[in-house]
């Protein structure tokens, strides 16, 4: 289902200028597949097939490869696109520097992973269609940019417990905190997004050692990544969330179930001064990856807003991520 066309990792100790300008076909690990078999090409990366639906009322299916490729500057239109239709970074409906946004994760070739339909038998994409994308950027290396303000400015004043929001502060103002943008088409297969994630851990492994800049270097060690989850809240929550703080410091202790279910389980204990506990299994989130990295985040809090749709803010370390690839892949990959 997914090819990658990015910078070959190996070689630690090369610089950045000395390496190929892709990262050549490193797979992350995941659970055995049966149909895994049969489904490598003869470099060693993976070829199988994945669908997209392209009819409406038959519903035709239009059998593709898909392949991971580095950010380029040409991308920036398809992730504008994408940032300004999608909700993963400021509330649905807000006006923000969505362009600026788009020019730092277009042009961040050291970091992200950019979806394309793969042509057939070569490296190269289908053609120039941004499907998908999953990057992380510095906050403190754009820590002057609107967006990054505008971003600031209205996660914190939508905390609702003030040990929450002094938390948050302390997170946006470190030099190691980054934010997580991800966007992407609402048919592309769920099974490529742990894949994604796992390039992504391995992107920022491999730019605080190799980045050519050595500022670049410094602004990628990162070790927290702030990550914004939209959550729809069942009738008993919104009435609890409208009258007071929901807030989580510690992760939960249960598992989140199968793909299907997107739920979390279990509580999260309350933050200082909120007044009520954040209850991950009455929360419906609509990635269900996002569910999954919730039951791993060392801090979580329902931002506040009106009716049932509410956004989660959450901070996951590096390391709580790459063990929680395996729940991943038991969430999204395919029955």
């Amino acid at each position: 289902m997914v090819r990658r066309h990015k910078r070959d990792r190996e070689g630690a100790g090369e610089t950045a200028s000395d390496k190929p300008s892709k990262k050549q076909g490193k797979e992350p690990e995941r659970p055995p597949d049966d149909s895994d078999a049969d489904g490598s090409d003869d470099d060693g990366s993976s070829s199988d097939r994945g669908s997209i639906n392209v009819g409406t009322e038959d519903r035709e299916e239009m059998q593709v490869d898909f392949a991971f490729y580095d950010p380029e500057e040409s991308d920036y239109h398809g992730m504008r696109t994408l940032l300004a239709s999608g909700a993963s970074v400021m509330p649905p409906g807000a006006t923000w520097d969505v362009s600026g946004l788009a020019g730092v994760v277009s042009e961040q070739a050291a970091v992200g992973s950019v979806v394309k339909i793969a042509a057939e038998g070569g490296d190269e994409p289908a053609d120039g269609e941004v499907l998908g994308f999953l990057t992380a950027i510095s906050l403190h290396a754009h820590k002057s940019a609107c967006f990054a303000k505008e971003f600031g400015a209205s996660a914190l004043s939508r905390c609702a417990a003030a040990a929450d929001k002094q938390a948050l502060e302390k997170m946006l103002g470190g030099s190691a905190t980054g934010l997580v943008v991800s966007e992407r088409l609402l048919n592309l297969p769920a099974a490529l997004i742990p894949s994604l994630v796992d390039s992504l851990l391995q992107d920022i492994e491999w730019a605080r050692e190799n980045a050519d800049e050595a500022s670049d270097r410094k602004n990628f060690g990162l070790d927290t990544l702030l990550l914004v989850a939209n959550v729809e809240l069942g009738d008993d929550e919104t009435a609890a969330a409208e009258g007071g703080a929901a807030s989580s410091s510690a992760a939960p202790s249960a598992a989140p179930g199968k793909k299907k279910k997107k739920k979390g389980k279990g509580k999260g204990a309350a933050g200082a001064g909120g007044s009520s506990e954040l209850d991950l299994h009455s929360l419906d989130f609509c990635r269900a990856e996002e569910g999954v990295l919730a039951h791993v985040a060392r801090f979580c809090t329902l931002l506040n807003g009106t009716g049932k749709t509410r956004q989660l803010l959450m901070a996951l370390e590096l390391g709580a991520i790459r063990e929680a690839l395996p729940a991943l892949h038991a969430a999204m990959g395919e029955d």
